[in-house]
C-alpha cells in the first residue's frame, strides 16, 4: 500500500468523484453524526455512533468504515457499494477483506471540501514505525481554521505530512510545493492530491527548508515536529532538537524564503521558565529577522500535566513500572532544565521593510470556525496603530467592538478580563484602571478626554496617565477589542 504507480491515480481520482458523489463531505458528515465540529471519538464512542448508522445506506457504511474505525460486514458492503468503487478501493490497498468482513486499513477523513487519507488512529508503542503519518486531527483544523485565505502565486506546505494544508490551500495558489522529511508521508499526499483531483501541488523530499533553498515564497504553512518531550520516536512529531528549539530554528530561517509581504504560519509548542515573562523570551526569536510578528497563545500547561497527556498520547499505558519510570524520566527532563510550563499556539511572521512591530495575543476560547478574515484585519490594525504616535492615539474616540464582555476576576480563573467571543475569541486581562477606560469608551469622547477624566478621579498626574491610557488603548485596538471613529 501507498506505493502509488501513475496507473494507480486514476483509481484515486474515481474513488474521490464516487465517495463526493455519495454525499462524504464534513459537513453532511457533521449532520449525521449529530456534532458541530469535528471530534475524535473513544473506541466505545466509535462503535456506539456506527451502531446507529447502522441501516443508512451506502454513506452511512462509508462512514463506519472510513470514519469509525468499524469493520462491516463483507455482504453489507458488496450489497451497498458499487463494483467498481469497491474494486478501487481494494486495488489501492484502502480496504483489506475476509470471508466475513470489510475493515479499512486508512482513515479516510472529510476537511472542508477535501479528502484526507492518513493512517488509522493508534497509540504508538515504542517499536512502531517512525513513519507513521497523522490523520486531520484537531492540531491541524486548528491551523486551518486560522489560515489566511487571500491568493497567493506559490505557497510551501512545510512538513506536509498527509498534505491537508497543501491540498485546502491549493485552491488559492497558483503553485503549491509541499515537503516532508518522510517518503511515506509524501506518498499519503500523492494519493490525497489524486482523491480530490489537484494538479497544481508539487512533492519534494528534504528536511525543512533544504529541498527549496534559493526560492521565495508569498505564503509558508507549517505544522512542525512540535511537541516538547524527549522522546525521538516518530518523524510526525519528535524532533532530535532540545526543548523548542526546532521550533527556534524554524522561525528564524523562515524569513529568508518569504517574497516581501509574504507570511509564515505555523503551530508551535514553547517552554516558560519560572519568574520569566514568555512574551519576553519569545521575542528574541525575531530579532532582527524583518518580519512583523504576531503570536497567538492557545494555552499553557504545567509539565506534569503536559507530560502525562503526551506520554499517553504516544505510547500503550499497560501499567507497567517500566511506563511509570519512562514519565518519570520525561519529568525529570524538564526539571532539570528549569521548565515551569508549556504554551502552545501559533506563530506568524510577515516579511516587511520598515520598522517592525511585535503583538502577542491570548485566546479566551476555541476557534470554532474559520477566521482568515480576523487575521487578515489584525495585521491590518497593527500596521496602523503600532505606528500612530501618541497624538493620533489620543484623538481617536474608540468604542467596543461587538461581542465584547468584561468577565470579573474569579478565584480560579484568575484576573478580570475582555473576552470577545464573535471571530477570533481574544482574552485580555484587565486591572481596575482599564476597566474604568471600557466603562467610558463609547464612541463620543476621545481618549484624551478620557483619560483626563480618570485622572482627575483618581488624583494623579495628567501627563502620566494620559501616556499610560495612550499605550492601554493602543494595544486594545491592536487586539480588536476595540474599534476607532
Amino acid at each position: 500500500m501507498l506505493k502509488l504507480s501513475e496507473r494507480d491515480l486514476p483509481r484515486a481520482a474515481r474513488i474521490g468523484e464516487a465517495l463526493a458523489h455519495l454525499g462524504y463531505n464534513e459537513q453532511i458528515l457533521l449532520s449525521m453524526l449529530g456534532f458541530d465540529s469535528p471530534v475524535r471519538l473513544a473506541a466505545a464512542e466509535q462503535a456506539a455512533h456506527a451502531d446507529k448508522l447502522a441501516g443508512t445506506g451506502s454513506l452511512g457504511l462509508v462512514i463506519r468504515l472510513f470514519f469509525l474505525e468499524q469493520a462491516v460486514p463483507r455482504a453489507e458492503f458488496q450489497r451497498l457499494i458499487e463494483q467498481k468503487l469497491a474494486n478501487d478501493l481494494c486495488a489501492l490497498g484502502l480496504v483489506e477483506q475476509d470471508d466475513k468482513r470489510v475493515k479499512a486499513r486508512v482513515l479516510l477523513v472529510p476537511a472542508e471540501d477535501r479528502l484526507v487519507a492518513g493512517d488509522r488512529y493508534q497509540k504508538l508503542p515504542a517499536d512502531t514505525s517512525v513513519e507513521h503519518v497523522l490523520s486531520v486531527n484537531p492540531p491541524a483544523r486548528f491551523l486551518l481554521r486560522m489560515a489566511l485565505r487571500q491568493p497567493a502565486r506559490r505557497l510551501l506546505d512545510l512538513c506536509t505530512g498527509n498534505g491537508i494544508f497543501a491540498l485546502v490551500l491549493a485552491s488559492i495558489a497558483d503553485k503549491v510545493v509541499a515537503t516532508d522529511l518522510n517518503p511515506r508521508a509524501l506518498e499519503f499526499a500523492r494519493l490525497n492530491a489524486a482523491l480530490n483531483g489537484i494538479g497544481n501541488i508539487e512533492l519534494r523530499l528534504g528536511a525543512l527548508f533544504a529541498p527549496v533553498a534559493g526560492e521565495r515564497f508569498d505564503r509558508i504553512i507549517c505544522n512542525p515536529p512540535y511537541i516538547l518531550t524527549p522522546s525521538k520516536r516518530f518523524l510526525c512529531t519528535d524532533s532530535e532538537q532540545e526543548l523548542d528549539g526546532f521550533c527556534l530554528g524554524l522561525v528564524r530561517e523562515a524569513p529568508q524564503f518569504l517574497t516581501e509581504g509574504g507570511v509564515l504560519q505555523m503551530i508551535c509548542e514553547w517552554v516558560e521558565y519560572e519568574g520569566e515573562d514568555w512574551r519576553n523570551r519569545l521575542s528574541q526569536w525575531f530579532d532582527d529577522n524583518g518580519c512583523d510578528a504576531w503570536v497567538v497563545c492557545s494555552g499553557r500547561s504545567d509539565i506534569e500535566a503536559y507530560c502525562r497527556l503526551r506520554h499517553e498520547q504516544t505510547l500503550v499505558p499497560d501499567g507497567t513500572t517500566a511506563y511509570d519510570g519512562e514519565l518519570s524520566e520525561w519529568l525529570d527532563y524538564f526539571r532539570d532544565r528549569k521548565v515551569h510550563g508549556i504554551r502552545s499556539g501559533f506563530i506568524q511572521l510577515r516579511r516587511r521593510h520598515g520598522k517592525n512591530w511585535r503583538s502577542f495575543t491570548s485566546l479566551g476560547g476555541r476557534v470554532a470556525s474559520a477566521v482568515a478574515d480576523d487575521i487578515s484585519s489584525g495585521f491590518a490594525i497593527r500596521d496602523r496603530y503600532h505606528g500612530a504616535s501618541d497624538e493620533e492615539i489620543l484623538a481617536l474616540r474608540p468604542v467596543p467592538v461587538e461581542g465584547l464582555s468584561l468577565l470579573p476576576a474569579q478565584a480560579d480563573r484568575g484576573p478580570a478580563r475582555l473576552v470577545k467571543t464573535r471571530g477570533l475569541p481574544v482574552s485580555f486581562s484587565v486591572n481596575a484602571g482599564v476597566a474604568a477606560l471600557i466603562d467610558r469608551v463609547d464612541g463620543n469622547q476621545a481618549v484624551a478626554q478620557i483619560s483626563d477624566e480618570i485622572a482627575a478621579g483618581a488624583g494623579v498626574d495628567i501627563r502620566a496617565a494620559r501616556a499610560e491610557c495612550c499605550a492601554v488603548v493602543r494595544e486594545l485596538l491592536c487586539q480588536g477589542l476595540l474599534a476607532s471613529r
